[in-house]
């Protein structure tokens, strides 16, 4: 059975008491609930009753027992009916009134009860049909119980019926799975007897003489694209391709569902999948297939991909080592040429000057030779590395046609020159000559490479030059492949996201809902006349009020504004005292009790649990899930980890714990809960409301041989980037990893979308790396202010509203273009599409961002996102320029990021590398492990630094929200990170809702 604790079944909380804001939003009496009480009701205890039973049904949508409702919440709806204290609800022991009670408010809520009734001389309950239907449509795409419960539960509630007790749900969806799985599994394995595949599959699970099988030779993960690296993958691929194409046997399957088929079958070993049913054990076992082979043309894209930008790289590194090879040579060179001017104004017989300029060229190595060094001369000092780069994607030559000839390339508009131009080079790729002399069109092509490949032939005719055509069209495949212009079949990645766009006509359906909840205006019209009065109007202001403000004055040299500095807040005697105080007394803890501690005030781990869903069969398992925590957020290990632990655990055991009990969704859900809890206390106030949150990334390392593996510019090493959302409260509120030298830009907006927490902030600060023109668009059509911090601010351009405008004193900030407002009203409908498809989630957001692209400068949907990013990137920074206080507060929020990071380096001292793992999987996992760790250590020092202010008032501290914002809960100086770990369970703690509650700070 799965836990309720992992669903959205409504319950009242346990571990916490309800606040003042809540019991107000929740459990107030309207005017027509008073109304309605008072007149099914006669006596005052009745009254209460009824009172207690409405509300507590609104609130959870079926009855509990008046005993259950917690005691806040009685005292709330008590003082909402003025009653005396004395008063106390309840029913007696055979008191029928409940029942009679219960049915008014089925009536006045319109509520359709639980139960059977007759229509038409049928006994039908309508409910539980419904309940099957909403269960069974949800199966058909969902595999995990706690989110198929959770889809019936909305269903139901949308149709305004009483929901059931949760072991009926429980019972009803884990019957309604079974039988949706069975049916796949059974038509599957049907097709597959059928088709004769039968004994293909069960080779597959045969254990060879070295006791492995060709099962686990599915999973094998990409290296590092080495030659050897990738000759063994390609041997892999052709042998994954050769166990046969599975579409025809999933394609009515969705998605989501193979894709959880095949995640479980990818858990289990050999052994264990061998004893399941023979229906689910081959219909899994070709779901892990089938997306296996749809990864590998990816991973074939990606070495692609990685392979023409590693030709850059080199190309660029070859263009400096020549640069400074050649000082001597030009140094030669140039000493020649100083010597021939020299003897042309020096001898004034032709003759013997000829005679001597010739001995001086012979000397020098002939004319061509001359001719040759100062062509490359001239080309080194040139700047332009491509000259190299056909030199460094020749030598990657066998690798790039091994994967063209593998993957099955596609346009995904109605040119498809370039495909042509593929075909091209795979027709031609056995041959040796210099030239080609068949045609191929090149009007891709810049005129650079047309000027290098096309040459005049001996008879006037002509040709190509191979080595060059070839880097071209690769060079040209890598970018179309990135901008999306080319697609691979049969991929995941590299598919054509034009496809997975919402049809307009559905768009049409939720525009109001998305405008509403982005507060802009449901057309085109409308949108852009208030975009352009706000351009106006930011800068009109601007110029009138440049001479009365000091915060920014313009260099009348080159015309851009010089910011005056802003001084930063200076801690006062007081708040230095203060803060010695509250550290001296932070009680002494160890990461186990924090973890401990954590799981007592909210419950994290009970999201653990097998990522079925299904009830968890390890005994014990709480302490269990926490060293599980510890070992993989600390980076220790599950080896070390048992050996510095004192409890009765295997390493064994601790890697199964973290392969099936726990997964990136899972972990996210166990933040959730901490979040939540630590959003409920006052003292956060002091360092922010959650309305803000910074962006950043730093590097971690990974291992080598891993495809993701990149050096990074900035960092110098190789690795991946963790890049997390910080709240202006530090809360950490989501995470994910990145392929180092990604756009960390792209992945602002689904960080904030995928947030599950009740911190909501709606206004983002990252620094140069989180802002991008499209990025600015996605962000103000979703309701989010973007606001980065810029290192190079002032050479980003400024566009006027309407180039026709002329202002006193700003005029030269601006560039000469303008916003073309026809281009966007024109495709207002496209832009929309996409931001209601990503709303929707039927694309993520940062897929389609890593398609809007440079590289994408023709696309009509990257010239339309860049256009509008135009306008908002401008309006944001007029708001820069003239706001000193918004300057600082972005660095302020930036700054809480660089904290965090401090914090991450202190919690992972088990090692340098992430993961020892090569899944993306694990890679994320371990991030998320290390943000859980680090959302409890906040949690518990919010509470350590609440109860010592609170004794330090009574002791006659007077306290503000201005003295606690200088610190930060980071704080670990307390805490003992070494020694031997012991699991103290029976430790008694305060009570989280007094303690939250506490009254800590002086007006």
């Amino acid at each position: 059975m799965a836990t309720i604790e992992r669903t959205n079944y409504p319950r009242f909380p346990k571990r916490r008491k309800m606040n003042k804001y809540e019991l107000e939003q929740g459990y107030s009496l309207s005017n027509e609930d008073l109304a309605f009480v008072h007149l099914k009701a006669k006596t005052d205890i009745s009254k209460f009753n009824l009172a207690a039973q409405l509300k507590s049904f609104q609130a959870l949508g079926y009855f509990v027992g008046i005993n259950k409702i917690p005691n806040e919440i009685s005292e709330y709806i008590r003082q909402e009916l003025k009653l005396h204290y004395k008063i106390k609800s309840g029913y007696s022991q055979y008191n029928k009134s409940i029942y009679r009670h219960r049915n008014t408010i089925r009536e006045y809520l319109e509520i359709k009860p639980w139960a059977k009734n007759i229509h038409n001389g049928k006994v039908i309950h309508e409910g539980m049909k419904l309940a099957i239907k909403v269960a069974y449509q949800s199966a058909e795409f969902m595999n995990n119980i706690a989110d198929i419960i959770n889809a019936t539960i909305e269903g139901l509630s949308q149709e305004n019926f009483e929901l059931p007790a949760f072991y009926i749900l429980n019972r009803l969806v884990r019957h309604t799975r079974h039988t949706v799985n069975n049916r796949i599994f059974q038509n599957i394995f049907s097709m597959l007897v059928i088709n004769d595949q039968i004994s293909n599959l069960d080779r597959l699970l045969l254990v060879t003489s070295n006791e492995k099988s060709f099962f686990n030779n599915i999973k094998t993960t990409p290296k590092q694209p080495t030659y050897k690296a990738f000759k063994e993958y390609m041997k892999y691929y052709h042998w994954l391709k050769s166990l046969g194409e599975f579409d025809y046997y999933l394609s009515d399957i969705a998605k989501v569902k193979i894709d959880q088929f095949a995640q479980e079958a990818f858990d289990y070993t050999a052994n264990e999948i061998k004893i399941l049913t023979p229906y689910r054990k081959y219909s899994l076992l070709i779901c892990l297939i089938y997306r296996q082979q749809r990864l590998s043309n990816d991973v074939l894209a990606t070495i692609l991909c990685k392979l023409i930008s590693n030709a850059h790289k080199n190309a660029k590194t070859t263009l400096q080592s020549k640069f400074e090879n050649s000082k001597e040579e030009t140094t030669k060179v140039l000493t020649l040429l100083k010597s021939l001017i020299e003897d042309g104004l020096n001898i004034k017989n032709y003759c013997k000057l000829a005679k001597t300029f010739y001995l001086r060229v012979t000397e020098a190595g002939g004319l061509e030779k001359l001719h040759n060094d100062c062509s490359t001369l001239i080309e080194i000092n040139g700047s332009d590395y491509r000259m190299f780069l056909s030199t460094q994607i020749h030598k990657k030559r066998v690798m790039l046609f091994d994967i063209a000839k593998s993957l099955n390339i596609k346009s995904a508009n109605q040119d498809d020159s370039l495909i042509k131009a593929i075909q091209y080079i795979k027709d031609n790729s056995h041959k040796k000559s210099k030239y080609l002399t068949d045609p191929v069109d090149l009007s891709f092509a810049t005129d650079y490479w047309r000027k290098r490949i096309i040459k005049s032939g001996m008879l006037g005719g002509t040709k190509y030059n191979r080595k060059e055509v070839e880097a071209c069209i690769f060079n040209y495949t890598q970018k179309a492949l990135g901008s999306g212009d080319l697609f691979v079949e049969q991929g995941d990645i590299f598919n054509d996201y034009r496809s997975e766009f919402v049809l307009w006509e559905e768009c049409v359906n939720h525009l109001d809902s998305l405008c509403k909840s982005s507060k802009i205006p449901n057309n085109s019209d409308e949108l852009f006349d208030s975009l352009k009065n706000e351009m106006i109007d930011k800068a009109t202001k601007l110029d009138n009020d440049y001479l009365k403000q000091s915060n920014f004055v313009i260099n009348p040299e080159d015309g851009k504004p010089i910011l005056k500095k802003y001084d930063p807040k200076q801690k006062s005697e007081r708040v230095i005292e203060l803060e010695k105080v509250i550290k001296e007394r932070m009680p002494e803890r160890t990461i186990f009790d924090i973890l401990i501690n954590a799981q007592k005030y909210v419950g994290w781990a009970d999201e653990y649990g097998p990522k079925s869903g299904v009830r968890d069969r390890l005994k014990n398992p709480i302490p269990k899930y926490i060293i599980a925590t510890f070992c993989y957020a600390s980076g220790l290990g599950p080896s070390q980890t048992v050996k510095h632990v004192r409890y009765d655990i295997s390493s064994k055991a601790i890697s199964r714990i973290n392969k099936k009990h726990v997964s990136v969704s899972i972990l996210e859900k166990a933040i959730t809960r901490v979040i939540n809890c630590l959003n409920q206390f006052p003292i956060l106030r002091a360092w922010g409301t959650g309305k803000h949150c910074a962006v950043d990334g730093t590097m971690e390392e990974i291992r080598d041989s891993n495809l993701i593996a990149q050096q990074h510019i900035r960092y110098g090493k190789k690795g991946g980037i963790a890049y997390r959302h910080i709240a202006d409260n530090y809360i950490a509120l989501f995470s994910s990893f990145i392929q180092s030298g990604t756009w960390e830009a792209i992945h602002i907006i689904d960080g904030l979308l995928k947030n599950a927490s009740e911190v909501k902030p709606n206004i983002v600060h990252g620094d140069t790396q989180g802002q991008s023109l499209p990025v600015y668009t996605f962000a103000h059509l979703l309701g989010i202010k973007l606001m980065p911090r810029i290192r190079n601010w002032k050479d980003l351009k400024l566009y006027k509203a309407d180039k026709n405008i002329r202002y006193d004193h700003i005029d030269d900030i601006f560039c000469d273009s303008e916003i073309d407002w026809e281009l966007l009203k024109k495709h207002w409908k496209d832009l929309m599409q996409v931001i209601i498809s990503v709303k929707l989630g039927k694309i993520s957001s940062n897929f389609i961002l890593s398609k809007l692209n440079s590289y994408n400068s023709q696309n009509k949907l990257y010239k339309v996102f860049s256009e509008f990013g135009k306008i908002i990137r401008t309006t944001f920074l007029l708001d820069y320029i003239a706001d000193k206080d918004l300057r600082q507060t972005i660095t302020d929020n930036t700054n809480k990021v660089e904290s965090y990071h401090s914090l991450e380096d202190w919690i992972r001292f088990g090692s340098s590398m992430l993961t020892p793992s090569n899944l993306p999987d694990e890679m994320e996992k371990a991030i998320k492990y290390t943000d859980l760790l680090a959302n409890c250590i906040m949690l518990q020092n919010v509470i350590d630094i609440t109860e010592i202010c609170h004794h330090l008032k009574q002791e006659g501290y007077k306290i503000t929200q201005e003295d606690l914002s200088f610190m930060s809960p980071y704080m670990v100086e307390h805490l003992k990170k070494f020694g031997e770990y012991i699991l103290i369970l029976n430790k008694k703690l305060g009570n989280i809702d007094e303690i939250r509650d506490r009254d800590i700070f002086d007006e």
